[in-house]
């Protein structure tokens, strides 16, 4: 059994068990697994189904309308494997082994979290199930009773407490390729740097990653020093990240409010002020 970890900001929020033959993806009622609050998904976004002969899980763009990517590349149809990435807009949706925490998306259905407007929906399931006995194309069927079904919704009372969606945001070709590279950032060991209130994330590899006021530095502290020019370093020990101060009395780097004199491993959130500029590492996505 596999699991969907839906992921913001490298963030765990949940973790969903692929347990039905066919979880649509989407932002709305419809949608088995919903992204209610990022406009950049569409009602009915993508499609993730089950091989029943292979245990194989695949994942099919159904027309979002700011495309599908898997670890960082446009895709209509994919064959997942463990720890894919599924980028939807500012949602992640990594592809990993069941765990005993995931969310049972068949008892929601079982129980009803997923009908519409309190009448019992027909599954997503049901109707792949029966497009595949009928050796009809899935895609194309499958929107079409989404279509008839919302067609037919039955209205919400006057009181009532319908749930409105605003359109699809369209994202531009540019803005697109700036959040796939920002999420992939993300995902591993970072720091947001923050000046002047600016911020710019920066890729922890390659250690030791300088932080000073020279070229050399991979991040670049503001203004100019004669001593000190290099205020730290960032290096790895034991599978993760540590501070080394330089230069501790003419560049001193503070961790609440505290100044760091030796050696210092880093927890995720940990808030560094140097003159001029703050850093927050940030340990990559929640596992």
């Amino acid at each position: 059994m596999r699991q969907l970890t839906h992921l913001r900001d490298g963030r765990k929020t949940a973790e969903y068990l692929l347990d039905l033959s066919a979880v649509i993806i989407g932002r709305g009622q419809s949608a088995t697994l919903r992204l209610d609050d990022n406009r950049q998904v569409s009602r009915q976004h993508a499609v993730i189904r089950l091989d029943s002969k292979s245990g194989e899980y695949v994942l099919e763009d159904i027309g979002g309308a700011n495309g599908t990517f898997v670890n960082g590349q446009q895709v209509e149809s994919y064959l997942l494997r463990p720890g894919d990435h599924i980028v939807l807009g500012r949602d992640t949706l990594r592809f990993d082994f069941a765990t005993r925490l995931a969310i049972s998306l068949k008892d929601r259905v079982a129980e009803g979290e997923l009908e519409t407007h309190g009448h019992n929906a027909i599954s997503d399931e049901a109707v792949l199930q029966s497009i595949s006995e009928d050796n009809v194309d899935p895609v194309n069927s499958l929107a079409a009773v989404r279509e008839e079904r919302l067609e037919h919704r039955p209205e919400t009372p006057a009181a009532g407490s319908e749930v409105r969606y605003e359109h699809t945001t369209v994202a531009g070709e540019d803005e697109v390729k700036r959040q796939l590279a920002e999420m992939m950032l993300k995902a591993e060991p970072h720091v947001v740097l923050r000046i002047d209130g600016k911020e710019e994330l920066i890729a922890l590899k390659n250690p030791p990653v300088l932080v000073g006021h020279t070229a050399a530095c991979a991040i670049r502290l503001p203004g100019r020093r004669f001593f000190g020019k290099i205020a730290a370093s960032l290096v790895q020990q034991s599978g993760g990240w540590c501070l080394v101060p330089e230069s501790p009395f003419w560049s001193p780097v503070l961790l609440d409010d505290q100044k760091i004199e030796r050696i210092r491993r880093l927890e995720a959130g940990d808030w560094l002020y140097l003159r001029g500029a703050e850093l927050v590492y940030s340990s990559g996505e929640d596992r």
